[in-house]
C-alpha cells in the first residue's frame, strides 16, 4: 500500500470512531499504538492525525499531544439541522437514483445493526449507523452532495444514552427509512429523517 493510501486508511479509520463517537472526549491519540493498531507507519499515522486536527476533529493539547475535543453543547443543533437538510436532500435523490446494490448495502448493513443489538454492542452499532446514512447520501448518485456531506464531519446524533431497547428502536426506525427508499415514498423518508433527528 503507498504511503498515501495508508495515510488516507489510517485518516478514514480514526474518523469514523470520531464522528460515531466512538472514542471518548479527551481521549488522547498516541501514534506509536495506532500505527500497530493499524499497522502501518507512524508517517502514516502523524500525517492522517494532523489531517484530522486541520478539520477540527482532533485538537492539540497544551502540553502536546493530539485528543478527540469535547462535544460543543451549543453547536449540536446546528449540527443536527444542517444535516438534516443534507440528507433530505440526498433522499429526494436517491428516492430517484438508488440502485438495487444500494438497497442491499443497506440490507446488509441493518444486519449488522441487529446483531449489534443482540449482543449489546453500541460502538458497533454506532459505527453501522453513521454508514448507514452515509450509504443513504451516496444512494443520490451525486458526488457533489456526498463530498459536502463529508467535509461537513457531521457528529453521530447520540441524543439518549444507549441501552438495549434503545438499540432494538434505533435499529427499527432504520428498517423504515430502508423500506421508504425501496418503496420510492420521498413524503415518508421526510417524515421519518425528520422525526429521527
Amino acid at each position: 500500500m503507498r504511503r498515501e493510501n495508508k495515510s488516507h486508511h489510517v485518516y478514514e479509520e480514526i474518523r469514523n470512531l470520531i464522528l460515531s463517537r466512538t472514542l471518548e472526549p479527551g481521549e488522547r491519540l498516541v501514534e506509536r499504538s495506532w500505527a500497530e493498531k493499524l499497522s502501518v507507519n507512524r508517517a502514516a499515522v502523524r500525517q492522517a492525525l494532523s489531517r484530522l486536527a486541520g478539520e477540527g476533529l482532533l485538537v492539540h493539547g497544551k502540553k502536546g499531544g493530539v485528543f478527540v475535543p469535547q462535544p460543543d453543547p451549543s453547536r449540536e443543533d446546528e449540527f443536527l439541522r444542517a444535516r438534516l437538510a443534507v440528507e433530505i436532500g440526498a433522499a429526494y435523490m436517491a428516492v430517484k437514483h438508488a440502485t438495487k446494490k444500494d438497497i442491499a448495502e443497506l440490507k446488509n448493513i441493518v444486519s449488522i445493526m441487529r446483531q449489534m443489538t443482540e449482543h449489546d454492542m453500541y460502538a458497533g452499532f454506532n459505527e453501522a449507523d453513521m454508514r448507514f446514512h452515509e450509504i443513504m447520501v451516496r444512494a443520490a448518485h451525486s458526488p457533489h452532495l456526498l463530498d459536502v456531506y463529508h467535509r461537513a464531519n457531521f457528529p453521530l446524533n447520540i441524543g439518549m444514552p444507549k441501552s438495549h431497547s434503545r438499540l432494538e428502536c434505533d435499529t427499527e426506525e432504520h428498517v423504515k427509512l430502508l423500506d421508504a427508499l425501496e418503496k420510492r415514498n420521498f413524503p415518508l423518508l421526510l417524515k421519518l429523517l425528520s422525526q429521527g433527528q
